[in-house]
């Protein structure tokens, strides 16, 4: 594999691009960039990907390095990352960054790399991290997932000095799963909405799309987050990181995966390894490392010492947290549902209709979930993305038919239904401007989606 190094001057940014020849530079380039005391990120693309798409990455990585600096105090070594669109070439340089075997012969690997159905796919790893570039992609969705992945490479596989490694049956080496992946989402957010705390509209959302009864420790393993249900495990790692930032504070993740690093660094050291990194000698060290009782009480206290409180403990103040929900009106402004209902009549003034899209916009929540009972809808507005799907809530013994012209959607008693507004409002070509559309439950004027074609919607998560 020949490397060429192209410097983009207007963009300040060095470009690697792969070319087709065989050569030992990219191996060096691999090299955990801590030896040599770089704290730049470098890109390296297969070639296909536009250098303005480039640049849009590495200035995510800058803005995170930046941001972890000023509120984390930490600057860690930069990593490399992989860009491109060919998937046997995503998967060559992953086993090649992790000093494995098999490449593009593992299927498995290589499919990941291929599917682009969630809008991208990143993967982050010691000195590594690898983007694959989809169509589609926004660029403010690239930032987000640069950013993902940026605090799992350049936070906590640094912090562990680790690479991620499974035992499907107990904790992987990076701590709770919830814990590693919701983190890193908490930490999207805050560098994709420039630093600002967020805290209290993700909780308000996310508590009301969790069952009361979930238990969070079920998604401290690899099994256990395969075995829980996608309509909530996302949601319920989310809501929990947030809460940890409410309480502990952000830099709180900072301490709990720096002890969790020197605790490995310690047992590895008794079974004669340097650093968990050394992955290709992975599986004898979890073989002699991983007993369940002993470990669990280690990361509990590792945990506590960090958050305050044990695991269980959390876990317990979790299911508190989704038995009494913020309730929509905590983040919405004062409301008159009534006026809010009465739609501008025909010959009304154009300062009349201004008025009235001013005050519904004002009263509008973004949230993912419609709880329509009693035909009281809650929130009164709903503000919605093009293409986004919400989830809407009956609790109620009966069933309720919302209507909207000629479309109607019936959300069974007791249940939910998961509805892409912008489709059943018949809009799916898509809006040039903001849209408001009322609704009816059960024939009476209910409420209101705002349909904002500029709203960030993430794609769905696998």
């Amino acid at each position: 594999m020949k490397v060429l190094q192209i410097v983009v001057p207007i963009l300040g940014l060095v470009l690697l691009v792969a070319g087709c020849d065989t050569d030992p530079v990219l191996d060096a380039l691999l090299d955990n960039m801590e030896v040599a005391g770089s704290t730049e990120d470098r890109i390296i693309s297969d070639g296909s990907v536009d250098s303005e798409i480039l640049a849009e990455v590495k200035d995510s990585m800058d803005l995170s390095r930046a941001y972890a600096k000023e509120h984390l105090g930490i600057d860690p070594p930069g990593c490399n990352v992989f860009i491109g669109t060919d998937p046997a070439w995503m998967t060559d340089r992953y086993f090649e960054a992790f000093n494995l075997l098999g490449g593009g012969g593992w299927p498995e690997k290589m499919q990941f790399f291929a599917d682009c159905e969630s809008g991208a796919i990143a993967e982050g790893g010691l000195s590594s991290l690898f983007i694959v570039e989809c169509d589609g992609l926004s660029s403010e969705f690239r930032k987000w997932i640069s950013a993902h992945e940026w605090w799992h490479t350049n936070v906590q596989y640094y912090l562990l000095n680790a690479f991620c490694c499974t035992d499907s049956d107990r904790m992987q080496m990076v701590g709770p799963l919830w814990l590693f992946e919701g983190s890193a989402e908490v930490w999207a957010s805050f560098v994709v909405n420039d630093f600002a705390n967020n805290l209290e509209h993700e909780k308000a959302w996310r508590q009301r799309r969790v069952p009361t009864d979930f238990n969070l420790l079920d998604l401290n393993t690899g099994q256990g987050w395969r075995e829980a249900s996608d309509q909530y495990k996302h949601v319920a790692r989310d809501l929990a990181a947030w809460m940890l930032v409410e309480t502990a504070g952000l830099p709180s993740f900072v301490d709990f995966y720096r002890q969790l690093g020197e605790y490995f660094a310690s047992e590895a050291a008794e079974v004669g390894l340097e650093s968990t990194s050394q992955s290709n000698q992975m599986v004898p060290f979890r073989n002699t490392f991983f007993d369940p009782p002993e470990r669990y009480q280690k990361l509990n206290e590792i945990f506590q010492s960090a958050f305050g409180r044990t695991m269980e403990a959390f876990a317990e103040e979790f299911r508190e947290s989704l038995a009494n929900p913020i309730r929509t009106e905590k983040v919405t402004p004062p409301l008159n549902r009534e006026e809010i209902l009465a739609w501008p009549a025909e010959g009304a003034t154009d300062e009349e209709k201004q008025q009235h899209w001013d005050l519904v916009r004002a009263a509008s929540v973004n949230v993912n979930l419609l709880d329509i009972s009693g035909c009281a809808p809650d929130p009164v507005v709903i503000e919605v993305g093009l293409g986004e799907s919400i989830e809407i809530k009956n609790s109620d013994t009966t069933d309720h038919t919302l209507d909207h012209g000629a479309a109607s959607i019936t959300i069974p008693a007791g249940g939910t239904r998961d509805v892409v507004v912008s489709d059943f409002l018949g809009i799916e070509g898509g809006i040039e401007g903001d849209a408001l559309a009322g609704y009816a439950c059960d024939g009476r004027a209910a409420g209101v989606f705002y349909v904002n074609p500029n709203l960030f919607v993430k794609p769905s998560e696998k």
